[in-house]
């Protein structure tokens, strides 16, 4: 690791490449550790088929996140654990839900039962609350 990446990760700090599954340089997509879905889906059950393509063409991928049509997002972990992931406030999309969910994978911290406090940007706080669903268990 450089100095830089390695005093981020003593700090918490944890950097990853998230991008749209329709991302148009397929390296990208291929690179990244956390793949979006930023159309809504209608229902559970398709967010997790869609997850769970998506990560079998992507086998860099760790998750794999849906927008849901009635807000927040579902994401499907590499390893079958699925997170349903929803914003205490206004839905920003998927992207800021995804972020939470890798950011507590990489600090060990439990997908079930959390709240978890965001800060994007100077002012803008965000709750998300995770919630996690028994695997291999469809909604």
């Amino acid at each position: 690791m450089e100095d830089g990446a390695a005093d981020e990760e003593r700090a918490g700090v944890c950097s990853h490449l998230a991008c749209d599954v329709e991302e148009p340089d397929q390296r990208l997509a291929e690179s990244a550790s956390v793949l979006v879905e930023r159309s809504p889906v209608r229902s559970a059950v398709a967010a997790l088929r869609w997850a769970d393509a998506t990560l079998a063409r992507f086998t860099g991928c760790l998750l794999a996140v849906a927008a849901l049509d009635g807000g927040g997002a579902l994401a499907r972990l590499r390893d079958g654990r699925t997170v349903e992931a929803t914003p205490t406030g206004p839905d920003t999309g998927p992207g800021l839900c995804a972020a939470v969910v890798y950011a507590c994978l990489r600090a060990g911290a439990p997908l079930d039962g959390t709240i978890v406090a965001l800060r994007a940007g100077a002012s803008h706080e965000e709750d998300v609350a995770l919630r996690l669903r028994p695997t291999g268990q469809l909604p």
